[in-house]
């Protein structure tokens, strides 16, 4: 961001040399909006002549407070202040009254909102200073608690005057952010040189020239920007999802309020993105299902991907005489515990020699800690009893464990005098078996009570802890202490919450930017679950299941995606846990649709459920889970897997599908949605990252048993030859069989069992 500091200020210049900047801004005449039903935030802003001038130690003591109401309905509660012209901020002062609560500050504009600074409100009657460094016409206040009291608020800036007709766009610029992610940075000036106001931009990029009108595809906004409309000297947006070794042209236009359009501007050069195999996250690899260490890899390689549940318990104790941390005796190869001594090593190097992927889940508690007591298994995992859960430190022997997890496992060798390995084992590091580690299985498992459940702080804790010892700070000061300081190529996975919560995760992204040594969000990988309940909100168990259409997968999980893309956008999203019951008498077991068996509608649904998280942009769908726990039983999850149940393994007729989809778009990644002439249709694309080739899957989101006999697939490109795939029962690569291609379109038979169409060339 110093570049752009350096940009934003050669424009603004003129403007500021004709006033004090940054200067005390003058919040007398702005308009405040209350987002809550209680209270008058106008108490943040209505002392400013008493407050006087904290920056320069002149600051007084305003008394008035916002305080919207004492219900737990009250809190959070936000307003926000609308500058009427963009500003450049330099610096924003809190009041804090009382040494408690917590201040979130943010920008951008209504409902789009990105957090700029956090006060944890610390201090007594203090003026405490942020920094910050941003172009903005508002600013967003939002009490946290109850108790977070600010008695007013200073801001320090710049404001820009109004620019007047659109704008004319400068130095466009594309740098690589990811393998297959760009940012479009450019600088906007108005006919006076400086910035318009009111001037939106629509950027487009295209696989061909841009020569007048093209079909093109509009940019994702990034950086807190939230939509092409905005105002602000240096801009920028991300642009997801672009193939590999492919050239995009990129182009912008800028338009007023009244949507007069300027002139295609800037057409600038094509980008080629030199992305790299491994680093692309293909179909074949995207889907993926929940597993454990003794299902037969026959079964499991329906997927490319295993998320592997792993209990801590494994890796270290059993005995009785176990000291634990730290006198930490490790065992992988063989394991420790009493439920089987399993090979660790050899399971790894299996599962990469064909050409799986894995993430272990690290979960579970141990017996051992805090002297032996009764520490049940799901209970957070504190060093000692009373210990405080929002402190990394509390977490030492679970950070341990992680860092001697990642130095034997993860691509890093590590000293061999770091290890704290059980005499029985062979001292091993760096085997390069094991790329991301999960931490925690559901923390905010709500329905175990107050010993179980992590409250977001005491989970930021724990993963600032598992994460690098709470960035090295850790009180041992041994660097034996989490993933990072092991493998910093380790990719460490925040544990997958029980249901999409984004609150949840951007509670965690405040601990983190205000307790966290480098003030970063740390995790590597965004991860949720979700199952289709019909009320989601009764105690696990609100049936009947829906199907992903009608619970809307799609849109829930790119609202995660696009609060990713905003805060972090080389941050992955996954959805770790999703699925159906079989057994008809579990509230998770679809309703009955005519001319189809609960197994048939099962697998139907986990295959649209894949679909859909492709196109909201995740990056990684692992389903619960390989195999059942229980078929005879009506319990929620116990019949929800692809195979039978242990020393069963009997395939399901969605192991098949899903094993077919997995082949089918192997080496492919989503590039889009084609318009269905049908309202019930939808139609997903996929292009092979290698060539042109690529696929159409086609299926009616229905679950009325709804069939076109024969519908007519228009194909985009120049394809020469097509085949349709179906979903077949018995068969792991589905049944092919040759298309006729007439006026560039097919015709085929679609129904609620998606089926895919394979052709050579695909835009």
């Amino acid at each position: 961001m110093r570049l752009l500091s350096v940009l934003f200020f050669c424009v603004v210049l003129n403007s500021c040399l004709s006033q004090p900047c940054p200067a005390k801004l003058d919040l007398s005449k702005a308009i405040i909006t209350n987002e809550n039903r209680g209270g008058n935030p106008i108490a943040l802003i209505d002392e400013q002549a008493l407050a006087g001038d904290p920056l320069n130690k002149k600051g007084g003591d305003p008394k008035t407070l916002w305080f919207p109401g004492w219900a737990k309905t009250d809190h959070p509660a936000s307003t926000y202040i609308d500058l009427r012209n963009p500003a450049t901020l330099s610096s924003i002062y809190l009041r804090d009254v009382n040494n408690k609560g917590f201040f979130k500050i943010e920008a951008g504009s209504p409902g789009h909102w990105y957090t700029i600074a956090g006060d944890s409100l610390k201090n007594y009657q203090t003026w405490n200073a942020h920094p910050v460094d941003i172009t903005t016409q508002y600013i967003r206040f939002t009490r946290v608690t109850g108790n977070s009291n600010a008695s007013e608020v200073v801001v320090y800036g710049c404001l820009l005057p109004d620019g007047g007709p659109p704008s004319a766009v400068k130095d466009l610029r594309v740098n690589v952010v990811t393998d297959r992610s760009i940012k479009i940075l450019w600088t906007s000036t108005g006919d006076d040189g400086i910035l318009g106001s009111s001037t939106q931009y629509d950027i487009r990029y295209s696989t061909s020239p841009i020569v007048g009108s093209v079909d093109f595809e509009k940019a994702k906004p990034v950086e807190g920007e939230p939509s092409p409309r905005f105002s602000g000297t240096v801009q920028s947006y991300l642009v997801r999802g672009l193939l590999p070794k492919t050239m995009y042209y990129f182009a912008m236009k800028a338009s007023d309020e009244e949507g007069n359009a300027s002139t295609l501007s800037n057409t600038i050069s094509a980008t080629t993105l030199e992305a790299t195999q491994p680093s692309i996250i293909t179909m074949d690899k995207f889907i993926g299902a929940n597993a454990f260490v003794d299902d037969p890899i026959d079964k499991v390689k329906a997927v490319g991907f295993i998320r592997e549940y792993h209990n801590w318990r494994w890796d270290e104790g059993g005995a009785k005489t176990y000291e634990g941390y730290p006198k930490n005796r490790m065992k992988f190869a063989p394991s420790a515990g009493a439920e089987g001594s399993w090979n660790f090593d050899n399971y790894y190097s299996r599962i990469k020699t064909e050409g799986l992927e894995i993430s272990p889940v690290i979960q579970g508690n141990v017996s051992w800690l805090q002297g032996g007591t009764n520490f049940p298994f799901d209970d957070k995992p504190l060093d000692t009893s009373g210990a405080k859960a929002d402190d990394p430190n509390s977490y030492q022997a679970k950070a341990h464990h992680s860092f001697q997890f990642a130095a034997r496992y993860g691509s890093t060798t590590v000293k061999v005098d770091k290890l704290t390995l059980d005499p029985g084992q062979h001292f091993k590091t760096g085997l390069g078996l094991v790329h991301y580690m999960e931490d925690w299985n559901e923390p905010n498992k709500y329905w175990l009570g107050a010993k179980a459940e992590f409250r977001p702080a005491e989970y930021a804790a724990l993963a600032s802890a598992n994460y690098d010892g709470h960035g090295g700070t850790m009180v041992q000061g041994t660097k034996t202490f989490g993933v990072k300081q092991a493998d910093p190529k380790m990719k460490f996975v925040m544990g997958g919450t029980a249901g999409i919560d984004l609150k949840w995760i951007e509670d965690i992204q405040y601990w983190f930017e205000n307790n966290r040594p480098d003030n970063s969000f740390i995790p590597d990988v965004i991860n949720v679950h979700h199952y289709a309940w019909k009320n989601e909100k009764k105690a696990q168990g609100g049936g009947p299941a829906k199907s992903p259409e009608e619970d809307d997968f799609k849109g829930k999980m790119k609202a995660i995606v696009d609060y990713r893309d905003q805060h972090f956008p080389n941050v992955e999203v996954w959805i770790s846990e999703f699925g159906w019951d079989t057994n008809p008498g579990s509230p998770l077991c679809p309703a009955v649709v005519p001319s189809n068996d609960i197994q048939e509608v099962q697998a139907q649904w986990i295959v649209r459920a894949y679909l859909a998280f492709a196109a909201a942009g995740v990056d990684r769908a692992q389903m619960y889970m390989l195999r059942d726990i229980n078929p005879e039983s009506t319990k929620w999850y116990t019949s929800s897997g692809l195979i039978g149940p242990k020393g069963d393994w009997s395939p399901k007729k969605s192991w098949y599908y899903v094993y077919t989809l997995k082949n089918s778009l192997s080496n492919m990644v989503y590039i889009g949605e084609e318009a269905s002439s049908d309202p019930n249709v939808l139609i997903y694309k996929f292009r092979n990252v290698s060539d042109s080739s690529g696929a159409y899957v086609v299926w009616a989101k229905t679950k009325i048993n709804y069939t076109l006999p024969s519908y007519k697939l228009k194909l985009v490109g120049s394809p020469t030859l097509a085949k349709k795939n179906e979903l077949t029962v018995g068969e792991i690569n589905g049944t092919q069989s040759s298309l006729s291609i007439k006026e560039n379109g097919v015709t085929i038979s679609v129904s609620e069992r998606p089926v895919i169409i394979l052709v050579d060339d695909i835009k």
